[in-house]
């Protein structure tokens, strides 16, 4: 059995922006749920999603994120799907800035992580109307998602484009709706057992990037 570790934000945790006061999905309509229970038993999925988290950058945050890791058995596959947050609490969002962020924490992951592999996935769309953002802010162009398809190729890691994926949205035009969580878990399900060996995937909604190069054990 492997072990996957994904590392995100409210979509991973399931935010349900239309119920202040649960705040989040039934487990059964959240994406993470969903596909725990999908790829069983090739798979055990490790779900570490936080209410507007960024990219890490300060030491406290990353230092935690290795201690968790350290608690799951062997990490065979990381993912991380964030950059939401950092695109949103920007005056003027930059994909490239966003994904130079990436970038940093993935390349110092790679030297912590051994043989762990490492999964980009560009997050699904920001559409919000500027009757809510003045201006309003629209990322179904794939700004972020060809920015970090870059990254991924210049660090060895692998990279899934869930813009792709049309997941439908919230009401605020950031979050997974119900049915968004359910398109999400189709799809990523679909790249867990499309490939055996993991190595190359090319489908409706996703590319996986160069295996990285074996490192020596330390």
């Amino acid at each position: 059995m492997k072990t996957l570790y994904f590392f995100g934000d409210s979509n991973t945790y399931g935010f349900d922006p239309s119920d202040p006061w649960n705040a989040r999905y039934p487990e059964n309509d959240i994406w993470t749920f969903r596909v725990k229970e999908a790829v069983k038993p090739d798979w055990t999925l490790v779900a570490d999603g936080v209410n507007g988290r960024e990219i890490p950058t300060g030491e406290y945050e990353y230092q935690a994120l290795l201690g968790r890791m350290k608690q799951s058995a062997q990490v065979d596959l990381f993912a991380v799907m964030l950059g939401t947050n950092d695109y949103l609490n920007r005056m003027e969002p930059d994909a490239d800035e966003v994904a130079e962020k990436m970038r940093a924490f993935v390349r110092r992951l790679s030297e912590d992580a051994g043989r762990t592999d490492i999964l980009i996935v560009a997050p699904p769309a920001i559409l919000i109307p500027a009757l809510f953002h003045d201006p309003g802010i629209d990322t179904s162009g794939g700004e972020l998602s060809e920015a970090y398809r870059r990254v991924a190729k210049e660090e060895g890691c692998r990279f899934l484009d869930a813009l792709l994926w049309n997941c439908d949205l919230a009401y605020d035009g950031v979050h997974l709706s119900v049915k968004g969580h359910h398109t999400f878990a189709e799809k990523f399900t679909e790249y867990l057992i499309s490939d055996r060996r993991m190595n190359t995937y090319e489908a409706r909604g996703g590319t996986a990037g160069k295996s990285r190069p074996e490192q020596k054990d330390r």
